[in-house]
């Protein structure tokens, strides 16, 4: 779905979506597949909140893949989304909250009443942007990231490096911000644990440099050891607290 014309012409429609509720979007299951290919065109709109508790969610998009003005929450299903030009999943709950973007301290507490914005609870999230700074995988302002549950890999950048992210409140689950991946379109992407186990694997969606990803897993502990692998290069992280950062 895009913004085409009649004749296949393109034209530039700044408020074209492939799917776009102006209420709140939930997708509980089935096979959801959208696309598109006009300037602007975003993939996923829910003007109040967007929820993805089930079944296969691809989206690959020019613009925002997955937009919101409140919450963007996955609680269920395996969830791929690609943004070209933007980023892949944006939610502008935390605007209404002001102030300024979190400092990415690891122990950081300024904003710790503030929601969550992006709550992922379960299933399998891919967030990956193109485009490079200050483009994100995940992007939610001025408001946290909450992780409770499941699987987590974001590519994208942010402002100097340093995208939206969790804090140790809302790192419910073990989550890790890598900063300075390099990836191959087409080499697999893994995650190991120090004993060699794979603990998640997908190919790499396009060619990036120095990708900050937010990266979560059922089966990560405070205090191990884990390793990204794509192709020749791997970065090795190890898990100090609840949110840690790599660098």
């Amino acid at each position: 779905m895009g913004g085409g014309m009649p004749g296949g012409k393109q034209k530039y429609i700044s408020t074209c979506k492939g799917i776009k509720a102006t209420g709140t979007l939930t997708i509980q299951s089935g096979t959801v597949s959208v696309e598109t290919n006009s300037n602007g065109a975003e993939g996923i709109e829910g003007k109040e909140g967007v929820t993805i508790s089930g079944g296969k969610v691809s989206v690959n998009a020019v613009d925002d893949g997955i937009n919101s003005g409140g919450k963007i929450i996955f609680a269920g299903g395996e969830t791929t989304v690609v943004s070209t030009t933007n980023d892949a999943v944006d939610s502008n709950d935390g605007e209404s909250k002001g102030g300024f973007p979190f400092m990415h301290e690891e122990n950081d507490t300024e904003q710790e009443d503030i929601e969550p914005a992006i709550i992922i609870s379960g299933g399998t999230v891919y967030a990956w942007s193109k485009r490079g700074a200050p483009e994100e995988g995940l992007d939610c302002d001025f408001a946290p990231i909450e992780v409770s549950g499941g699987k987590l890999f974001s590519i994208g950048a942010g402002m100097g490096d340093m995208p939206s992210v969790p804090t140790n409140k809302t790192a419910k689950q073990p989550t890790v911000l890598a900063i300075g991946l390099n990836f191959t379109e087409g080499e697999t992407v893994s995650i190991q644990d120090r004993k060699g186990k794979t603990l998640m694997t997908f190919p790499a969606p396009f060619n990036f440099q120095r990708s900050s990803s937010l990266i979560s897993c059922p089966a990560f502990k405070v205090g191990e050891t884990y390793t990204v692998v794509c192709g020749q290069e791997s970065k090795s992280m190890e898990l100090t607290d609840k949110f840690t950062i790599i660098r």
